[in-house]
């Protein structure tokens, strides 16, 4: 009886880091969405906490699993944690294929993922061959940044000149005296 108390116990405490997981990876997914809507690059922190996230919740499923609650032994799930072991190893359409599975049969998570997943291919495609991750970008963020390079340029040669004209200008030797005309 005390066993089948405390095993309930522990079933309700890992359900509600369960959901507390879940709580965190929707804002973080919102906050990875609103990059991915304005065209601009994720940034590898957030993609590192999200995957990190994903992890957690799989290990606390898998405890929960292992504590007797079958409730979590669904198809969604399944799915899901067979999309995120392709994503993982780079086969991105295998994970696609999973997720979308997942989706059908509602996983909190899985359009998220299906979002995340088809950015990470676009993005994959955009970035030129032989590119760094961390130098990639869109052509108009390397644009901008080339421009704003120029420019801080431009004006640190023009402070040059102007020091350099001031401290010959100081250094010049002063004219002669006028005389007066008499």
């Amino acid at each position: 009886m005390v066993a089948d108390l405390q095993s309930r116990e522990q079933r309700l405490r890992k359900q509600a880091e369960l959901q507390s997981l879940y709580l965190n990876l929707s804002s973080l997914r919102e906050r990875e969405a609103s990059y991915i809507a304005v065209s601009a690059a994720v940034p590898e922190l957030l993609t590192h906490q999200i995957d990190d996230l994903r992890r957690q919740i799989n290990q606390v499923e898998d405890e929960l699993l292992a504590l007797g609650d079958e409730s979590l032994d669904t198809p969604a799930r399944r799915a899901y944690v067979d999309g995120l072991t392709a994503e993982q190893s780079g086969n991105f359409d295998a994970a696609l294929k999973l997720y979308r599975q997942a989706a059908r049969t509602s996983h909190p998570d899985a359009d998220a993922a299906i979002r995340s997943v088809r950015y990470k291919i676009r993005a994959a495609k955009n970035r030129p061959v032989g590119t760094a991750p961390w130098i990639g970008g869109s052509a108009s963020g390397r644009r901008f940044r080339l421009s704003a390079g120029l420019v801080g340029l431009v004006l640190l040669s023009l402070v040059a000149v102007t020091i350099a004209a001031v401290s010959s200008w100081r250094r010049s030797p002063a004219p002669p005296p006028v005389a007066a005309a008499t």
